[in-house]
């Protein structure tokens, strides 16, 4: 098997949220909290889980926009941000796609100027060649080289994320972070950029981190999906596998409340989750669901259990799995 695209071991990002005697931080923030995981070339790994539950947080640190409190990320078999390695280099071979596809652009650049900012940046070809490229970029994203002397003001939603995935796509990266890329646009839109993504994927053998907080999207992009909750993994499943068997009563839960287009076609029964989410400033001892699953008893209050191989490609964070 070859060796994976990127390895997330033990990540950890703690903020600071509160000061004790002498100013001493004594409150923390557990966004994420020791996290491993592989993503191999030319695979879409899904991040779900509610708001809150860190994903977004791993996706930056992969990308390099945070540094984690412990732990660290291999690319290609090296330390992210080692001996070497700048930021303005990682960009080269990592992009992210943001959730807001307006505010993630300038509004006093013109498109043409978006894309090719990054060629600019890293001195790569002349004017004209950049030009060139920025006009093969928009017909690939759907869109005409002629919009390149508009504005992002002038774009709908869904254009202005076909500019915002040119953009990431400019330097050919091996690896995108699409965080929650497609929440903020209508359903029918969702679909198309969705199957933009999958397209360039098949083209350019890309990789992609997909983050979202809803299941649907994720099910008819990636190939294995991780669910996250309160800053931990609870489990990781291919595609396929998760949604017919959930091993975790917290995806249970998730996949229930995905709605059903035909009512009497659904045949699996309702969870409902009791209570809210707690505060990652202070999660719950042992398992961090405890509060909230219907299965927990005082085993699951006292001791954490760990993210076990189950079966073949399927982990499980619970002493209970499927």
């Amino acid at each position: 098997m070859s060796e994976p695209l990127v390895e997330i071991r033990n990540i950890k990002k703690h903020y600071p949220v509160g000061s004790g005697l002498f100013g001493k931080k004594d409150k923390w923030l557990k966004a994420v909290d020791g996290i491993t995981l592989e993503i191999n070339k030319g695979e879409t790994l899904g991040l779900v889980g509610e708001s809150g539950c860190g994903k977004s947080t791993l996706g930056r640190i992969v990308v390099g926009l945070l540094n984690p409190t412990e732990g660290e990320v291999f690319f290609e078999g090296k330390p992210l941000m080692g001996k070497g390695r700048s930021r303005r280099e990682l960009g080269k071979k990592i992009q992210m796609i943001f959730q807001d596809p307006y505010a993630s652009l300038n509004p006093r650049m013109n498109v043409s100027n978006i894309i090719g900012e990054p060629l600019l940046l890293h001195k790569i070809g002349t004017t004209r060649e950049r030009q060139k490229r920025v006009d093969e970029l928009l017909e690939r994203v759907g869109l005409s080289s002629a919009h390149g002397i508009r504005y992002p003001e002038e774009f709908s939603g869904g254009q202005r994320q076909r500019i915002g995935i040119a953009r990431a796509l400019a330097l050919n990266p091996q690896l995108i972070v699409c965080d929650e890329p497609v929440s903020a646009l209508d359903v029918s839109i969702q679909a198309q950029i969705l199957n933009l993504l999958k397209d360039v994927q098949e083209d350019r053998g890309l990789s992609y981190i997909f983050i979202a907080h809803g299941l649907q999207a994720v099910k008819h992009i990636s190939d294995r999906i991780v669910v996250m909750y309160l800053g931990k993994v609870m489990e990781i499943s291919r595609t396929e596998d998760l949604f017919d068997n959930p091993l975790h009563p917290y995806t249970a839960a998730l996949i229930s409340a995905v709605p059903e287009p035909d009512p009497t076609l659904r045949d699996r029964e309702r969870v409902l989750l009791k209570g809210d989410l707690p505060s990652p400033e202070n999660p719950p001892i042992g398992c961090r669901f405890n509060t909230r699953c219907p299965l927990a008893d005082q085993r699951c209050r006292q001791k954490e259990p760990p993210l076990e191989e189950v079966s073949p490609g399927r982990w499980a964070a619970c002493f209970y799995h499927g």
